[in-house]
């Protein structure tokens, strides 16, 4: 029994070590937190300590099998461990390299996992015999130099300074700093200054004094990662390539604004609240810091992620296991915005004195919808009991958001119905119907549209007081301050029968899009509610234009800095972030109309709206307005060919492969 458990103690070390160093490369941008190979450790160890009985039974009984010397009993061992404990984890490598996104255990048998698996545990066979030969020949030290080799491995370093890739250029003595601001999920028709008439954000409308406000604002897509990619770049996906089913883009070939801002002699630095957004996509190319710390850095390894899947395999097998969809642990793949603004305040007020330009990207809002408490009071439904006088009837009357008055009383009425803010992955939800929420009643709706809309609420204090301390950082070096908030997507919640993101409803991609120029404030020109339409590929050449900086000439969209958008403006929404090409979409709105062209086929089937006398585009007036089709669907040809947009399967070359468990852990690739 020593014998294994020496084995697979110095075992579990080089496994470690090895997992470790090769896992911080996929983060070597970020600095180490210095806690990995200590983490990844103790997986390994967990694992040994589980595989210790069974090692020794298999070694015993191998041994009276066949007989053998003191030098067989040590390659033996060697062997058994080897396969017992690092073979099921590289396996699940070779499987889950293959996996397309959303792929459920079946797709387990199809060739290509197969066939990564299966090559990999051959690997595997073929290192525990070449180790347990050594072992035999040359002695028990070659197990102690695996643990030593092991050791050294995790103490291998691959991550960078914050001053990496810094521009030996200087920014001018005025160049403003430039901040975007995205609020995850947040759609325009929950704020106030969008016509909503509950005060969900009520510190971010005072602000918005000083900003232009537009009210035509379109996402370029309804998922995270392909809409900031067109922030920063400027360019709609079908140009820069990201998309659900390929979780990169290539900013050699588009580079974002932060490293052209970063050439120009800005400092540039991100930080996200969601694991969607790892800076190894390439969206962290030209950020001097890039800030995704999300969940522990054990959870890029690989044995972390056969713990992942056999959790979600379990939650499959068993109700109490589920979790609410979100059964990984401590794994959360988000954080709260609180975290984000702390680290991104504390590196705006560093000392450094060049400008900066920061990205700011907080995901409270996004699903589950889970409030604190006082955000909740305020918002979630309820009613509120004013007596008129002395033994009269009450009156109930509903109300959300004003305090009553003394004397009135105010009682809260819990919500019976059957969801809650995990929506339907939630472990008390039971699909019964054709879709989703066919079932769900119009309380059950304003109760998720409650839950969501405190989030908004609660999400608005944390980034006044965060906007408040940036302002004043700001003033203290003298240097304006332009900023864009805005959202990648918005939410649906039964709208046109659809929940969540995974569509082009008005609700989905009609965003906020608030612009602060440098030097603005409240009542200053061009400040106030704006028509004509605009894009998220505007970001980019306007925060350019504020800071001084020629736009590349690849950039499609407008300079908000000095051009007004006109409402017969063309601007695109393209839904290309499912698993397969027939379900694209793409929405082309000029004027008061919206087209709608489902697959990239030229005759494929189309949508016609009008969002003036139809502003959640649920008629399709297509087959009375043929003229209008023919010439939107012109436009969207011409547009789309000023940049060569890749199209048809050749979208989807390439299948997410590895990134099914964080993504559906989030909600994307299918419940």
């Amino acid at each position: 029994m020593n014998l294994v458990a020496i084995t697979l103690a110095c075992l579990a070390l080089f496994f470690a070590g090895i997992d470790s160093a090769t896992s911080s490369l996929s983060f070597w941008y970020r600095e180490a937190s210095g806690w990995l190979f200590t983490s990844t450790w103790l997986l390994w160890s967990a694992l040994a300590v589980i595989m210790l009985i069974p090692t020794y039974v298999a070694w015993v009984i191998i041994g009276r099998l066949r007989p053998r010397s003191e030098r067989g009993e040590r390659r033996d061992a060697v062997f058994i461990g080897f396969m017992l404990v690092g073979a099921p984890v590289f396996t699940h490598v070779g499987l889950n390299a293959f996996l397309p996104l959303g792929a459920g255990v079946g797709a387990l048998f199809s060739p290509k996992p197969l066939l990564g698996g299966l090559l990999c545990l051959l690997v595997s066979i073929g290192l525990g015999v070449g180790l347990g030969q050594l072992a035999r020949l040359k002695g028990f030290r070659v197990i102690g130099i695996l643990g030593v080799a092991g050791l050294l491995f995790g103490m291998l370093d691959f991550s960078t300074s914050e001053e990496g890739g810094r521009s030996p250029r200087e920014a001018p003595g005025d160049a403003p700093n430039l901040l975007l601001m995205v609020w995850d999920t947040t759609r325009a028709a929950s704020l106030g200054i969008y016509g909503n008439d509950r005060a969900t954000a009520p510190l971010l409308a005072a602000r918005s004094e000083g900003m232009a406000v537009y009210d035509e604002a379109r996402s370029t897509s309804i998922f995270t990662l392909s809409s900031h990619v067109s922030m920063l770049t400027g360019t709609y996906p079908s140009h820069h390539g990201a998309r659900l089913t390929r979780q990169s883009y290539n900013p050699a070939e588009t580079p974002s604004i932060a490293e052209l801002l970063r050439d120009a002699g800005y400092r540039t630095g991100a930080f996200v609240g969601t694991a969607v957004l790892n800076g190894d996509t390439g969206i962290g190319e030209g950020f001097e810091v890039f800030d995704d710390r999300v969940d522990p850095d054990v959870c890029k390894t690989s044995i972390w992620g056969m713990v992942h899947d056999i959790q979600a395999f379990l939650a499959k097998l068993s109700p109490r296991l589920q979790g609410n969809g979100r059964p990984h642990w401590f794994e959360t793949f988000d954080r709260p915005a609180e975290d984000v603004l702390s680290r991104a305040l504390a590196w705006i007020d560093n000392g450094d004195s060049r400008p900066w330009f920061c990205m700011i990207n907080m995901y409270d809002v996004h699903w589950p919808y889970l409030p604190d408490e006082a955000a909740a009071s305020q918002f979630v439904v309820h009613e509120v009991v004013v007596p008129a006088v002395a033994d009269a009837p009450e009156v109930v009357v509903p109300e959300v958001a004003d305090a009553p008055q003394e004397d009135q009383v105010r009682e809260f009425e819990g919500y019976r119905g059957t969801v809650d803010g995990y929506l339907f992955r939630s472990n008390t939800y039971r699909r019964k119907e054709a879709y989703p929420g066919e079932t769900l009643d119009e309380k059950d709706r304003q109760y998720l549209v409650d839950l969501y809309e405190a989030e908004i609420f609660e999400l608005d204090g944390k980034v006044d007081q965060f906007w408040a301390s940036v302002e004043a950082a700001t003033r203290s070096t003298g240097r304006g301050l332009g900023a864009v908030v805005t959202a990648d997507h918005g939410e649906a919640f039964g709208e046109n029968e659809v929940f969540g993101h995974t569509d082009v409803q008005e609700v989905q991609v009609r965003v906020p899009f608030l612009l602060k120029a440098p030097g603005a404030g409240p009542g200053a020109s061009g400040s106030g509610h704006r028509g004509g339409k605009v894009s998220s590929v505007d970001i980019a050449p306007t925060l350019l234009s504020f800071a001084g900086v020629e736009r590349p000439g690849w950039m499609p969209g407008l300079d908000l800095n000095s051009q007004q958008p006109s409402p017969q403006r063309v601007v695109l929404v393209e839904d290309r972030d499912h698993l397969g090409a027939e379900k694209s979409q793409h929405a082309v709105y000029r004027g008061d109309w919206k087209l709608l062209v489902h697959g990239f086929s030229a005759d494929g089937a189309v949508e016609l709206y009008n969002l003036k006398e139809d502003p959640a585009a649920s008629e399709d007036v297509a087959s009375f307005f043929p003229e209008v089709v023919d010439e939107l669907r012109a436009a969207l040809g011409d547009l789309r060919s000023s940049w060569g947009a890749d199209g048809g399967e050749k979208a989807w070359t390439g299948d997410g492969a590895g990134l099914a468990d964080h993504l559906t852990g989030l909600g994307y690739g299918g419940d």
